[in-house]
């Protein structure tokens, strides 16, 4: 982060930034998501958080979601889905790059939702994507339209 521009023309909570940057998050096995739209510096930040993590000890895992979706279907060509799996939950910090880029099949979106309920309370995780909470589309709605 010596090297981060902080005259450049995007939004940043420069003291929520400092927070995640203390990896405080790491001990407490909390999350951060990084949104914006392309080319703000998401993945800039997300690999100088990983270099931090790195340099304060930690083991980190950085990938971008299509890599990670195409690693759990490999694992499933060659029989080794739980070894793979098992490589997303070890280190102190996985950090998914990209995420919701594209569309996720079926499979995709439970080969997520495993890693991530595997990793929930046990480790952290940082997200990067350019599609806010708000502007994901639900999976699924009730009869009611809601």
């Amino acid at each position: 982060m010596e090297d981060f521009d902080w005259t450049a023309a995007i939004t940043l909570d420069r003291r929520l930034l400092d927070a995640v940057f203390s990896l405080e998050f790491l001990s407490k096995h909390e999350h951060v998501l990084l949104v914006g739209s392309a080319g703000v510096g998401k993945t800039f930040l997300a690999q100088a958080l990983g270099f931090s993590a790195i340099r304060a000890g930690h083991g980190v895992r950085f990938l971008h979601a299509d890599d990670f979706s195409r690693a759990m279907t490999q694992a499933r060509v060659d029989n080794s889905v739980d070894r793979t799996f098992r490589s997303f939950l070890t280190p102190d910090l996985l950090i998914l790059d990209d995420l919701s880029l594209h569309k996720l099949t079926g499979q995709q979106s439970a080969d997520l939702y495993e890693v991530i309920i595997g990793r929930h309370r046990a480790s952290s995780f940082a997200i990067t994507s350019n599609l806010a909470v708000e502007e994901s589309k639900p999976l699924r709605r009730s009869h009611t339209g809601q």
